[in-house]
């Protein structure tokens, strides 16, 4: 409606009639509905009614733009009430997209957080995983090395090397349970 407003009074006051600036303004709104609706308006102007006639009875349009054009063809001014509705309209389209963005706003906050949590909590289990793998090697490898010492009665340099040797083999077995 704001650019159907705005078109029309750019066309009107530089002195084409009406018809010519409905004609003009129809491919310019961007809306293929509004566009079968003005060239309706068209053919009514053009038969004699009056803009503001045929805006109410087409019923694409809002109810004040129709009164407000009213008030413009009896005051003559038509030009700068069209004017001033695109300007009231984009006003109002401004609030609204404001409104939205202030909807949106924590809607988004709320969505980044949850997909933050849900990585976490991946992250974590994969933790939590890999933790319980190592802590089950680190059980089976003290089982082995107690055997070993109690079997052979190795001293306590001996128990230090197998346990660094255990280590690795630790490390290289939790490794494949946990790759990555």
């Amino acid at each position: 409606t704001a650019r159907f407003c705005e078109n029309m009074s750019s066309l009107y006051s530089s002195g084409l009639p009406i018809s010519f600036c409905l004609k003009y303004t129809m491919g310019t709104i961007g809306n293929r509905y509004l566009d079968g609706s003005i060239r309706g308006i068209m053919e009514h102007v053009e038969n004699g009614k009056l803009l503001s006639e045929a805006i109410r009875e087409s019923g694409c349009f809002d109810k004040k733009l129709a009164a407000v054009i009213v008030t413009g063809e009896e005051a003559g001014c038509l030009d700068e009430m069209l004017r001033r509705l695109a300007e009231n309209y984009e006003h109002e389209a401004d609030l609204a997209l404001a409104k939205l963005m202030n909807l949106l706003e924590p809607a988004m906050i709320l969505l980044i957080g949850a997909l933050t949590g849900f990585l976490i909590l991946g992250i974590w289990n994969r933790f939590g995983i890999c933790t319980e793998a190592l802590v089950a090697e680190r059980g089976k490898q003290g089982e082995k090395e107690r055997e070993w010492r109690f079997c052979h009665g190795g001293s306590a340099d001996d128990s230090h090397a197998s346990h660094d040797h255990g280590n690795a083999a630790v490390f290289h077995r939790v490794q494949k349970l946990c790759p990555g």
